[in-house]
């Protein structure tokens, strides 16, 4: 017994390695999406519709949402493009603007993997699949309900939808069909 109370000092007496972290602090709301882009800059959104560009530990602000800014992705060279409770989607290219509007608030975005459409989905039930070229903006057959999120294949052959019904449906980006859910 002395033995195993000696060596359970000795345990709690060492110190645990500590993991190092950083905390990003700036924004004066929750923190709803996140993004790391390719070059490896931190990007997040919020509920003080504002999206932080992180450097190092320090942030830059994108202003242009007029309510919270609840999801972001990462869209064609590198630029960010959000979505939040105004029904808009931005893109902040070189000239921030404003791509489309929902009739509802914006959920989830997913960028294509090459990068130059995003699918966005709404509490509208809408999954719009916004260019970011020259092309008009396409919405998808209507999923029976509002979207909560829109992920891509790998391969970019098919869009995923999970719905407030509960439904996960995919829809064949070549032919566009009516999907099935899962």
């Amino acid at each position: 017994m002395r033995h195993l109370l000696s060596s359970l000092i000795v345990c709690l007496a060492l110190p645990v390695g500590a993991q190092e972290f950083t905390t990003y602090k700036g924004h004066g709301g929750p923190v709803m999406g996140l993004v790391v882009t390719q070059d490896g800059t931190l990007a997040s959104a919020s509920f003080d519709n504002s999206v932080g560009v992180w450097d190092g530990a320090v942030p830059g602000w994108l202003e242009g949402h007029d309510a919270a800014v609840t999801s972001i992705a990462e869209g064609l060279d590198g630029a960010l493009v959000t979505g939040g409770d105004d029904f808009a989607v931005w893109h902040w290219g070189d000239v921030p603007r404003k791509i489309g509007q929902h009739k509802g608030k914006v959920t989830s975005l997913a960028a294509s993997p090459d990068g130059s459409v995003i699918a966005a989905g709404s509490w509208d039930g809408d999954i719009v699949l916004w260019p970011l070229g020259a092309a008009e903006a396409e919405t998808l057959p209507y999923p029976g309900a509002g979207v909560n999120a829109v992920a891509y294949s790998a391969d970019g052959a098919f869009l995923y939808a999970a719905t407030s019904k509960g439904d996960v449906l995919r829809y064949d980006m070549e032919t566009r069909d009516m999907p099935r859910p899962l």
